[in-house]
């Protein structure tokens, strides 16, 4: 699927209610950074990372951050300071990356083919959601 079939402009679509394909709008971008959906609490972009590329160790202190591969293999490098990268991860197609506010982070793609990634950058402000089951169990 091309980027004119998802999408033909694949610009930023926030604050306004929005639905889309992710996976094909990540694996149809081939630029490096791409915003899709802007808002208060969220904001959301597809990379496209070349080979021996990086997205440059960096650190958000007040955001949560998410990304997910969606094609192409990774190395995913955390830690508490930009040169004490502590952990180490291999990341592959459908691994999900978490890092937390005030984690520097590194991810630079490996293998002959680009890494297509789905960022997401979530603001503080969210509200925790609470969890209830659908159908509580009674007590006896």
């Amino acid at each position: 699927m091309t980027k004119e079939e998802i999408d033909p402009t694949l610009t930023d679509h926030g604050p306004a209610p929005y639905v889309l394909d992710i996976e094909s709008a990540t694996e149809a971008n081939d630029d490096y950074r791409r915003t899709i959906w802007t808002g208060g609490r969220l904001q959301l972009t597809v990379m496209a990372i070349a080979p021996a590329d990086d997205i440059g160790l960096e650190v958000h202190q007040d955001v949560d951050q998410f990304l997910r591969v969606e094609s192409g293999q990774g190395k995913v490098q955390m830690g508490p300071a930009a040169g004490n990268l502590i952990h180490e991860w291999d990341a592959r197609d459908g691994d999900a990356i978490f890092v937390p506010a005030g984690t520097w982070h590194n991810v630079t793609a490996v293998g002959a083919v680009p890494l297509s990634s789905t960022r997401s950058i979530h603001h503080r402000n969210t509200r925790t959601a609470l969890c209830r089951p659908q159908n509580p169990i009674p007590n006896n």
